[in-house]
């Protein structure tokens, strides 16, 4: 007995859980999605998946229904230009309280309001902040961050001396928007405001930084 064909979205599917590291409990539990229906999609078992199944695997990924359904997303894995959902993937804005909850998957995507993009490379567990505060204004600098400005924050970045970081500070609920450095072993978390009354936090854990921030974006 022949084994099921696959359909395209069920290869693109397949492809872009491995590529992010997913499986079909992992995806369907993020996307909110029904799992049994991913399953036989993977399987091939579903030939032609109507559009209301496959549109919550499309907005998670950050591209459209059409391109699930028609474009064979795995021949890009062979040319010089990276996949869309890489480079223009939508990146969800959330509160600073949500932080954990996004991590966990815990976040109906529906729910999102708002979203941006980047053409910058970055994981898919990147999410975006809204600055709150001055404690990060540096006029005259590059790195300055006033009250508004959304942050990209990629947990998944390499942590380095200088980093622009979300960390955790006292209790759970407590984050704040830093600059990292790190001397003799020990690490501390900077207020860029030369005004700030509090300069400087050291920073006792690595695991309390929950990701580096890549890029500003301002609204007008």
């Amino acid at each position: 007995m022949n084994a099921p064909k696959l359909s395209i979205a069920g290869k693109n599917l397949i492809y872009l859980m491995n590529k992010h590291g997913l499986n079909v409990t992992s995806l369907a539990n993020a996307a909110k999605a029904n799992q049994p229906s991913l399953f036989r999609i993977v399987n091939g078992e579903s030939r032609d998946p109507r559009e209301d199944t496959l549109k919550p695997y499309a907005e998670y990924f950050g591209i459209e229904v059409a391109d699930l359904r028609t474009k064979d997303l795995t021949s890009t894995a062979h040319s010089n230009v990276e996949p869309v959902i890489n480079l223009h993937g939508r990146i969800p804005v959330i509160e600073w309280t949500s932080i954990k909850d996004w991590q966990n998957m815990d976040i109906n995507i529906k729910d999102i309001k708002e979203w941006r993009s980047t053409t910058r490379e970055h994981s898919s567990k990147t999410f975006a902040l809204r600055v709150k505060g001055i404690t990060m204004v540096r006029y005259g600098h590059k790195e300055s961050f006033e009250d508004g400005d959304i942050i990209l924050v990629d947990p998944e970045r390499e942590i380095i001396n200088g980093s622009l970081v979300i960390a955790q500070i006292g209790n759970e609920t407590e984050l704040v928007f830093r600059k990292l450095y790190i001397e003799n072993g020990k690490m501390f978390l900077h207020a860029l405001n030369p005004n700030w009354t509090e300069p400087l936090i050291e920073l006792k854990d690595k695991s309390m930084i929950k990701g580096v921030v890549f890029e500003k974006q301002i609204d007008f």
